[in-house]
């Protein structure tokens, strides 16, 4: 187990730790109760493509530009092939 894998796990947990003093659980509980039922979830095929491939740029970008800079800056790397790996990452974008 990495830290990168640690990370998320220790960031929900101090949100909860976060949340839990400034909330109590029925004001948490009211709060989903209203939210129910608002937003429903389209169809597959009511979603747009374009909103799929912006999802994933947004969701993919912020990670290789972060590891990125780590490996250039903080490691001072050159990345190997190049090429490979930029054709990885748009593979990853178009799936």
């Amino acid at each position: 187990m990495t830290l990168a894998s640690l990370f998320p796990i220790v960031a929900v947990m101090a949100l909860a730790l976060y949340v839990s003093t400034q909330y109590s659980p029925e004001d948490i509980i009211a709060a989903a109760n209203a939210n129910t039922g608002m937003t429903q979830a389209q169809p597959w095929y009511a979603v747009s493509l374009g909103l799929e491939i912006v999802g994933g740029f947004r969701a993919i970008v912020p990670l290789v530009l972060f590891l990125l800079l780590v490996m250039t800056v903080l490691l001072r790397e050159r990345i190997p092939q190049p090429r490979r790996i930029f054709f990885g990452i748009v593979l990853c974008m178009l799936a």
